[in-house]
């Protein structure tokens, strides 16, 4: 864990020392094609390259004021997601840094494979996620019933699979249809999911 933290204030501090050799006028949003469409001044990398030890920050202390924090507590799956976590939101920051120095870079297909590789990792750890209040598939009925939990982010797992499956295929794909394919993919998922749990409940009242 020290390990990790430290490395993540390494990297912060790697990516606050290259915002002083930006452009003063720097991308701040992409459009659905990973065009900027909107500029400002490159003093907001600086609130931006905080965020990864800001959600490690903000992690560890919800696993303290968990309700079920034993649960947490008993296996190391928390540890792991908060790492994957706040490595996923490095990763982003370190591309739209990236972007910013080289202009050639794709930023669209960066932040796809980054994000397809996530739902891909954490996918392979969701069924081992103990029951919480902060972590995991929190649909009402999964939330309340313990069986419930398991089943759902047994599904869970291999519907985040797929989903980071379709993620990294549509980083090769022209922008607007990677964009539709992505947006289309993450809603289907939610409501499987939750159409899912609330099936499990129906069936086991």
């Amino acid at each position: 864990m020290k390990k990790y933290l430290i490395m993540l204030v390494i990297f912060t501090i790697l990516l606050e020392v290259s915002v002083f050799f930006m452009p003063d006028t720097v991308p701040l949003h992409y459009n659905i094609s990973g065009a900027p469409d909107r500029m400002g001044s490159k003093y907001w990398m600086y609130l931006f390259d905080l965020l990864p030890l800001a959600v490690y920050g903000l992690m560890s202390i919800t696993k303290k004021i968990d309700p079920r924090k034993e649960n947490l507590e008993k296996s190391d799956n928390y540890e792991l997601m908060k790492y994957l976590v706040t490595g996923l939101i490095l990763g982003i920051t370190i591309i739209m840094t990236a972007s910013i120095f080289f202009k050639e870079l794709s930023i669209q297909m960066g932040l796809l494979i980054i994000l397809g590789v996530f739902f891909v990792m954490i996918g392979n750890y969701m069924p081992r996620i103990k029951h919480n209040y902060f972590l995991g598939i929190k649909t009402p009925w999964a939330i309340h019933d313990e069986n419930n939990w398991k089943a759902t982010h047994r599904i869970g797992g291999i519907n985040y699979v797929v989903l980071g499956l379709l993620f990294i295929v549509s980083a090769f794909l022209p922008g607007n249809i990677a964009f539709t394919i992505t947006m289309v993919s993450v809603l289907v998922s939610t409501v499987f999911l939750y159409a899912y749990s609330y099936w499990y409940f129906k069936k086991h009242q």
